[in-house]
């Protein structure tokens, strides 16, 4: 799949629907679409943001390298942790994020360190964290502009969900929040790489 291209034109298209949107789908992106989601984080500033942001952000591809989900309750948004950059040369090419992830990982196995990555290491690992826009270290971003994030994952959106490369609209000069690109907006090309077949069929 040519990442670019499928970016370009998954872009273009939402673009041009949400100068449209009406007051239900545009509740629908923010996640809105019954109490319980409404209610999530509804005393944050991030909340009162995300119409903002529906309407300006832009789209990007992220990393998911962790997912927390709530096995009793099915209907609860899935927490979820990515690796995410503005940059072009990720929206190019995200599978960038691959070796990332690897540095990640082998960071994490070498156990809590006692220097200033402390913090880091906490952010990976403790389950209540909720980091928001952390930049990484060069050390583990071949130095690279890299951050670290937090985000719900509402399985109405993206039903077919699986870890590692989606789409999501982010823009940091609006929001601290990031939001999945509900499937509804993706494009065909982008449905063929990431969907199993028999969902495609």
């Amino acid at each position: 799949m040519d990442y670019s291209a499928v970016l370009n034109e998954t872009r273009e298209n939402f673009y041009k629907k949400r100068e449209l949107f009406s007051k239900v789908e545009l509740n629908y992106v923010a996640g809105k679409n019954n109490l319980r989601n409404r209610m999530l984080g509804f005393l944050t500033f991030d909340y009162y943001k995300r119409s903002r942001l529906i309407k300006s952000g832009e789209i990007f591809y992220g990393y998911v390298f962790r997912t927390y989900f709530d096995s009793l309750n099915e209907d609860k948004p899935t927490a979820t942790w990515l690796l995410f950059s503005p940059t072009k040369e990720f929206n190019d090419n995200p599978e960038l994020y691959l070796s990332i992830n690897d540095n990640i990982v082998d960071f994490i196995s070498k156990g809590k360190p006692k220097n200033k990555l402390k913090k880091l290491y906490n952010l990976l690992t403790l389950e209540l964290a909720e980091p928001v826009y952390y930049e990484l270290p060069s050390e583990l971003t071949n130095n690279k502009l890299v951050y670290l994030s937090f985000t719900y994952l509402r399985k109405f959106q993206v039903p077919a969900f699986r870890p590692g490369i989606n789409l999501f609209i982010a823009a940091k000069n609006i929001s601290k929040e990031i939001l999945y690109l509900p499937m509804d907006y993706w494009v065909d090309e982008y449905k063929e790489y990431y969907l199993p077949k028999n969902i495609q069929e």
